[in-house]
């Protein structure tokens, strides 16, 4: 069955800083640019599970966007579930996946907010390759990032704030 990715790839974009790593070589996330580079470095790879590893168990995405009929930009909002669901779909039919973020100040960690999270900003660009399609987007995405108990960073809300 063939996918519309201009209809999914609104809520499959999501990602990281500029990466620095090559393909295949996971970060230990104990920051949190640290965990965009994976996210950036999971897309490439189309893994599934370093994506997943990426995002916080009750992790939020938020589509900021254009509403034809009212004229005024609204917020779709969704979880981890559906972000897991378009991305393994996106990764088992994509052949190549190209997912570049990119940082005023790469490997920069903006101070903590009161609750310890840190807000990230980033521009993006993304190209998917399927059989017979070839789809580019670029954009701009906001990132919040926790630290669990266990030291490690996750994306708890990802906002794609794309005008």
């Amino acid at each position: 069955m063939k996918r519309n990715w201009t209809v999914l790839l609104p809520a499959l974009i999501l990602l990281s800083t500029h990466a620095t790593t090559a393909a295949g070589d996971y970060l230990e996330p104990d920051s949190a640019w640290k965990v965009l580079e994976n996210l950036q470095t999971a897309y490439m790879m189309q893994d599934i599970d370093g994506f997943l590893a990426c995002l916080d168990e009750d992790m939020e995405f938020v589509l900021v966007h254009l509403d034809s009929a009212s004229g005024e930009m609204v917020e779709s909002r969704w979880g981890r579930d559906v972000e897991e669901e378009f991305h393994r779909a996106l990764f088992d039919q994509a052949e190549s996946v190209e997912f570049t973020l990119i940082a005023e100040d790469p490997g920069s960690t903006p101070d903590a907010g009161s609750d310890g999270s840190v807000e990230m900003e980033r521009s993006y660009t993304l190209e998917i390759i399927t059989e017979g399609d070839h789809y580019e987007t670029s954009g701009e995405l906001i990132f919040v990032c926790r630290q669990e108990t266990s030291g490690n960073w996750v994306i708890a809300e990802w906002w794609d704030v794309t005008e």
